[in-house]
């Protein structure tokens, strides 16, 4: 019984991971454009 709650637990742990990894590509993606539109707003 033991064991399956550690296991349960390990699974939450990873989604979360997961979604923080989601979380920051989301933000690096975003910024990456961001600074793109900006580069070329100042470019014209």
């Amino acid at each position: 019984m033991a064991d399956q709650n550690n296991s349960y637990r390990l699974e939450q742990h990873s989604i979360s991971a997961i979604a923080r990894g989601v979380l920051a590509d989301i933000i690096l993606f975003a910024s990456l454009i961001s600074l793109t539109a900006v580069i070329s707003l100042a470019g014209n």
